[in-house]
């Protein structure tokens, strides 16, 4: 599965920016396409895709994005459908169903040398460049067991995988008082998703609001044997019984002399 997006960056002055489209694996987290141009277009969009298909020999199953203009418009739609690419897109008013793309931009900006303005579209396209090259083949990443994107994706990392747990074993062999347990390597993650079905929550179900008017009244509930109701041994272990005036009548339609049990909403 490809997700993509595009992000604003901020040229030399204030009301001018630039616009990197960026195309990401989910699984292995690596940057099979991007560019950087002066304006959002479609077409652009439409290019890019076909020209990350075409370089990385990869026809993906699915193609995720939000719902901005060039997300949706007919150009890219088209273009998936001949590629017979599935299209996802985020729901409407739903603002984490991009995860992947959004977490790599963050990545991004983050980064201590990411200019605060771009001094030109050139600028802008060398110093992405050159970060996505050191994000597919230096960065190491905690969502894919601290490998690079370019391991995962071409298949090395479990080789690494491998050697990282020679390199530990020996460690523990000559200082195991330094290690809480035998040390393992962290495992590459086996599966990716855009929403982990695992930690997808069915919504709970909405309560009758019938009682609502009684939020802060006392409830009784007809227990059936007669004794006081001001009696504190029939009410429910720390709730004090109701306080009544003397010349009270019964409420909710308890009788006097019912034993009645006392709940506060």
């Amino acid at each position: 599965m490809f997700t993509w997006d595009i992000t604003k960056a901020a040229g030399p002055v204030k009301g001018i920016w630039y616009h990197a489209y960026v195309i990401i694996d989910i699984f292995s987290r690596y940057i099979v396409g991007h560019t950087v141009e002066a304006a959002e277009s479609a077409a652009r969009a439409e290019e890019l895709i076909r020209e990350a298909i075409t370089r990385n020999g990869i026809v993906p199953e699915t193609a995720h994005a939000d719902r901005g203009t060039s997300m949706t418009s007919k150009k890219v739609s088209q273009l998936l459908i001949d590629l017979g690419v599935a299209r996802l897109h985020s729901r409407p008013k739903v603002s984490n169903e991009n995860p992947y793309s959004e977490a790599q931009f963050k990545t991004t900006k983050y980064m201590s040398d990411y200019p605060e303005r771009f001094d030109s579209l050139a600028h802008a396209r060398e110093w992405f460049d050159a970060f996505i090259a050191y994000y597919n083949h230096e960065h190491r990443h905690s969502g894919i067991g601290w490998h690079t994107p370019a391991s995962v994706h071409f298949g090395t990392a479990e080789e690494v995988c491998d050697q990282r747990a020679v390199t530990l074993a020996e460690a523990y062999a000559r200082h195991p008082e330094r290690f809480g347990r035998r040390p393992r390597p962290p495992e590459i993650p086996q599966k990716a998703w855009i929403n982990d079905p695992a930690k997808c929550r069915e919504p709970a179900p909405q309560t009758s609001q019938r009682h609502d008017r009684l939020t802060g009244l006392e409830i009784f509930r007809l227990r059936g044997r007669a004794t006081s109701l001001s009696s504190p041994g029939h009410c429910r272990p720390g709730i004090s019984p109701p306080r009544m005036p003397a010349d009270s009548p019964p409420r909710s339609g308890a009788p006097c002399g019912t034993n009645t049990e006392v709940i506060t909403l």
